[in-house]
């Protein structure tokens, strides 16, 4: 969906050591990047929530973020129709992630905020894909 955006969350959470697993039962966290341009994308959200749900329920503390644009603009329809979520993060709000993340608690966590400042642009994205790079035209 947002592949500037998730290339920016891997280098954020790799520099607070988290790494990357290729299998979801191995994961502690699963990070959902967003975007609520077309209503097809949110109805795609929507359903990958509904199969990571059985990985909750064999691991509890699995934790489970919903990021980008649409935790924004959905994100009372988020906790309202999956209660599984314990991260809403906002596309300008990637670098508390880490923050959010080591908290013990099971309440919600929103981190919503705007900003007209944000740019990520002292953190060098984890690309992914050799010498292909992407560019954020606009964020929220």
């Amino acid at each position: 969906m947002n592949v500037s955006d998730t290339e920016i969350v891997k280098s954020i959470l790799s520099d607070a050591d988290y790494e990357m697993t290729p299998e979801i039962e191995d994961a502690d966290v699963v990070m959902l990047n967003t975007c609520s341009i077309r209503e097809n994308a949110e109805t795609r959200v929507f359903g990958r929530l509904g199969a990571i749900k059985r990985y909750k329920q064999v691991n509890p503390d699995l934790k489970v973020g919903i990021l980008g644009c649409m935790a924004t603009h959905q994100r009372e329809n988020i906790f309202e129709k999956e209660s599984l979520v314990d991260l809403v993060v906002g596309p300008d709000q990637y670098r508390k992630l880490p923050e959010l993340l080591a908290k013990e608690n099971r309440t919600p966590e929103f981190e919503l905020d705007l900003s007209k400042f944000e740019t990520y642009s002292d953190i060098y994205p984890a690309r992914t894909e050799g010498v292909t790079g992407w560019v954020t035209i606009t964020r929220g």
